[in-house]
């Protein structure tokens, strides 16, 4: 072998560590975005159930409705290009109601589930 050879040989091997090392960088960033879309979404269902269960609290302590045992509301919200279900519902046990909030998400393929309770104390 000449030594154009070897040269040209030592910049192909070169390039391809360059490449490998450049393709290595991009995959982990692509994994970090698909895990930060994720954690986006479970913060945005976060605030989703606490709005939800702040609705129905607020309706039972001033009585404005009365709700019986079961569920209260079923809803699908699209947020941040994310399609949540929130499902609602309420159980009574004497003077202490507990509002449940479940909020599912698919995110890039992948299915999540936030459950939220709260118990609530009524003066009836």
């Amino acid at each position: 072998m000449n030594n154009k050879g070897f040269f040209m040989l030592m910049q192909v091997f070169s390039l391809s560590i360059l490449l490998l090392a450049a393709a290595a960088i991009f995959s982990v960033f692509r994994i970090y975005s698909e895990n930060q879309v994720m954690e986006d979404a479970k913060m945005t269902a976060v605030y989703l159930a606490q709005k939800e269960i702040a609705m129905i609290e607020g309706e039972i302590l001033t009585e404005k409705k009365f709700y019986d045992a079961g569920t209260i509301k079923e809803a699908s919200i699209n947020k941040n290009n994310v399609f949540f279900h929130i499902n609602t519902s309420l159980s009574v046990n004497d003077k202490l109601k507990t509002v449940t909030a479940k909020v599912n998400w698919t995110v890039n393929g992948k299915q999540a589930e936030f459950d939220l309770r709260k118990t609530v104390y009524t003066n009836e």
